[in-house]
């Protein structure tokens, strides 16, 4: 069935202004809280300032630049603690990594394995101490330094292919437990992605809150930086292409 319309209503122009009022009428501003007073003196300085900014030359970008000052940089610069004359790379590496970061790594790694072990293998786990986890960083260090296929060559008897001073240093069976429960930071109290607090570094927050202050605090960047681009954030996409001839 179609729609029906009701017929317009014809309406004199006296009627309207009846009902609706006059444009040309002047409103009554006793009873309102608004002061229109304040507002139209605000529009009249703003239309003022806007007057007078129109006067202005126009801005133009130039490559000559004048009546530029740029204060002397007077800040000291370099490393803000004494080394010696025979320091070694050692003495740097445990002004960053202290005792206070491992001791934090010692007490998470120990908390994170007796909340993944059952009852009959933490009993047959040991705590990893100071001295042990500091240990268990240097071997990481010569692996870096020399690498091998895969973990275990480090603990081959092959003359040629193990290494004896990480054996001597530690268990290949340790070695790999140390790394399996090595850890930063509580999971237990982890929050939750759309938690508060929620933190996708949570699990290495501890260790970049200690780095950041520890670089300024022994560091004092001079006048001159340079950014490289991999440290700027970055959302988009990027398209490699290879080029077999190349």
């Amino acid at each position: 069935m179609a729609a029906r319309f009701a017929p317009p209503m014809e309406i004199s122009r006296d009627d309207y202004q009846d009902i609706f009022g006059s444009s040309d009428e002047e409103m009554d501003n006793e009873d309102s809280d608004v002061d229109v007073s304040e507002v139209e003196d605000e529009s009249d300085e703003n239309d003022e300032s806007g007057s007078e900014g129109q006067g202005d030359e126009p801005v133009e970008w130039s490559n000559r630049l004048r009546n530029i000052h740029v204060d002397d940089f007077t800040s000291p610069v370099g490393i803000t603690f004494e080394i010696g004359n025979e320091a070694r790379e050692i003495d740097v590496f445990k002004m960053f990594f202290n005792d206070e970061i491992l001791n934090v790594i010692v007490r998470e790694t120990n908390r994170y394995t007796r909340e993944k072990l059952a009852c009959q293998a933490l009993d047959k786990w040991q705590d990893v101490t100071l001295i042990e986890i500091k240990a268990f960083l240097g071997v990481c260090v010569v692996m870096g330094v020399n690498p091998l296929p895969c973990t275990a060559d480090y603990w081959s008897s092959d003359p040629y292919l193990g290494n004896e001073g990480i054996q001597k240093v530690m268990t290949k069976n340790r070695f790999e437990n140390i790394s399996r429960f090595f850890h930063f930071n509580d999971s237990s109290i982890e929050p939750r992605q759309g938690d508060d607090g929620f933190d996708r570094l949570y699990k290495v927050r501890p260790i970049l809150t200690h780095f950041n202050a520890k670089i300024q605090e022994l560091y004092k960047p001079g006048k001159h930086i340079s950014v490289d681009e991999g440290m700027i954030g970055f959302k988009g996409f990027l398209f490699a292409s290879i080029c077999p001839q190349s």
